[in-house]
């Protein structure tokens, strides 16, 4: 089974209050009607929307999250999921008997989505919005030799390029 893993600030939408980008909820309905599971992942330290909060905002478009992992540690502390270390998609690989090298990951940050993807060998997305552009203009260096697979515009670029590697 495929499956694809969203950071959620800078590619879903932004924070304070959340806010989904325009055209996600129409990019995450032509996930699910390829039926691919749609997971979301994000660091503690980043303001966390509830879960239903943000399925609430997708209900009207008949859009699907299928679930959501978060860290709960500080970046600080030693465990093994603050992104990018690979612990929550370890977890949802585990929860839903997943091949994460058949899987994607698109984020906005190259120093902690892309090289979470990077260390499960899954395919590397990288949008510009939220920090994206910062994040290859400016942050390259963060994230040394890892290289995103596409780099897409929106979420929406992104979910069209996936559809096109079935």
């Amino acid at each position: 089974m495929k499956a694809v893993f969203m950071d959620l600030f800078g590619t879903l939408g932004e924070a304070n209050p959340f806010r989904l980008y325009h055209g996600v909820p129409r990019a995450l309905k032509k996930l699910n009607e390829a039926n691919m599971k749609v997971f979301l992942f994000s660091n503690h330290e980043q303001f966390i929307p509830s879960f239903g909060e943000i399925t609430g905002q997708l209900e009207n478009y008949n859009a699907r999250l299928d679930d959501f992992y978060h860290c709960s540690h500080l970046p600080n502390e030693d465990c093994h999921c603050h992104k990018p270390k690979p612990g929550l998609l370890h977890q949802a690989a585990k929860d839903y008997r997943l091949d994460l090298k058949k899987c994607f990951v698109i984020g906005d940050t190259g120093n902690a989505d892309m090289l979470a993807a990077h260390a499960v060998r899954a395919k590397k997305i990288l949008v510009l919005t939220g920090n994206g552009k910062r994040s290859i203009r400016h942050f390259r260096y963060t994230w040394g030799e890892v290289k995103p697979d596409f780099v897409a515009r929106d979420l929406n670029e992104a979910v069209n390029w996936i559809l096109l590697q079935r």
